[in-house]
């Protein structure tokens, strides 16, 4: 229950940045993509995505549907950046009649890493090393910013879900980081 509330926290944070009134979301791994749009939805974190996988791959290329750098979490099945893409595609117009103030604007998604089926071990092996949790940042951003350039018409961003960490964490409000990692003191949401 607590990680939900966080979740729904970063996304009332998100809708403000995005100029929206309010993110109604949920978690998605691929079922129920034909009632998608029902009940309201406007955003979707696609999950769940090994974070060592992108902490680690040297060269990521986020045009590649294959790239390594994209990679399931422990149980996810096969989702690679294809599945993000295809899931994209086929729930956007769903996601967009939900939008709010005004219907038919751009859908947000998040792309999710980690989760509870990771467990902590991964985010422990990435925030254990400033230059591997760098790595992770850059990465992330460059997942950001080639998922925006390729749907221009959709908000994105990048969930971390750290669960089952064993390191000590920062907090910056709804934002946490270990402590052993060098950053900005000032808030920053891409």
């Amino acid at each position: 229950q607590e990680q939900m509330g966080v979740f729904v926290l970063v996304l009332a944070i998100c809708a403000a940045a995005a100029g929206q009134s309010q993110l109604i979301g949920a978690y998605y791994s691929g079922l129920g993509a034909d009632t998608v749009g029902q009940g309201g939805l406007n955003t979707l974190a696609l999950c769940f995505f090994d974070p060592v996988a992108l902490a680690t791959g040297a060269n990521c290329d986020f045009t590649d549907p294959t790239t390594p750098c994209i990679a399931p979490a422990t149980g996810g099945g096969t989702m690679t950046l294809k599945w993000i893409w295809d899931a994209i595609r086929l729930t956007s117009s769903s996601l967009s009649a939900n939008t709010s103030p005004v219907r038919g604007g751009k859908p947000t998604y998040f792309v999710s890493f980690g989760g509870a089926n990771a467990g902590g071990s991964g985010w422990d092996k990435i925030f254990s090393s400033s230059s591997t949790a760098a790595a992770m940042g850059n990465n992330a951003a460059e997942l950001f910013l080639a998922l925006t350039k390729q749907f221009p018409n959709a908000t994105f961003g990048i969930d971390l879900d750290i669960e089952d960490t064993t390191l000590a964490l920062c907090v910056c409000g709804p934002l946490a980081w270990p402590s052993t990692v060098l950053l900005s003191p000032t808030c920053v949401m891409l």
